[in-house]
Protein backbone atom coordinates (compact mmCIF):
# COMPACT_ATOMS: atom_id res chain seq x y z
CA UNK A 1 0.00 0.00 0.00
CA UNK A 2 0.98 3.35 -0.97
CA UNK A 3 1.93 5.79 1.46
CA UNK A 4 -0.39 8.86 1.91
CA UNK A 5 0.06 12.27 0.12
CA UNK A 6 -0.69 15.35 2.07
CA UNK A 7 -0.85 18.93 0.16
CA UNK A 8 1.46 21.22 1.09
CA UNK A 9 -0.77 24.16 2.37
CA UNK A 10 0.74 27.07 3.79
CA UNK A 11 -0.47 27.79 7.59
CA UNK A 12 1.72 30.32 8.64
CA UNK A 13 2.48 28.24 11.72
CA UNK A 14 -0.51 29.17 13.09
CA UNK A 15 -2.53 25.79 12.92
CA UNK A 16 -6.12 25.68 12.19
CA UNK A 17 -8.60 26.74 14.65
CA UNK A 18 -11.36 24.33 15.54
CA UNK A 19 -14.60 25.37 16.61
CA UNK A 20 -16.68 23.00 18.28
CA UNK A 21 -19.94 25.07 18.33
CA UNK A 22 -21.91 22.90 16.14
CA UNK A 23 -22.15 19.71 17.21
CA UNK A 24 -23.34 21.40 20.92
CA UNK A 25 -25.98 23.74 18.94
CA UNK A 26 -27.36 21.57 16.56
CA UNK A 27 -27.03 17.82 18.67
CA UNK A 28 -26.72 19.10 22.08
CA UNK A 29 -23.78 17.90 22.78
CA UNK A 30 -21.89 18.62 25.97
CA UNK A 31 -18.58 19.05 26.70
CA UNK A 32 -17.31 17.85 30.44
CA UNK A 33 -14.46 20.27 29.78
CA UNK A 34 -15.70 23.26 27.51
CA UNK A 35 -12.70 25.01 28.15
CA UNK A 36 -9.33 22.97 27.73
CA UNK A 37 -7.36 25.37 30.58
CA UNK A 38 -9.08 24.23 33.53
CA UNK A 39 -9.17 20.52 32.35
CA UNK A 40 -7.33 18.66 35.28
CA UNK A 41 -4.07 17.05 34.00
CA UNK A 42 -3.45 13.98 35.47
Amino acid sequence: MAPPHFRDAPDNGKGKIIDGSRICNELGFEYQYPDPLVMPME
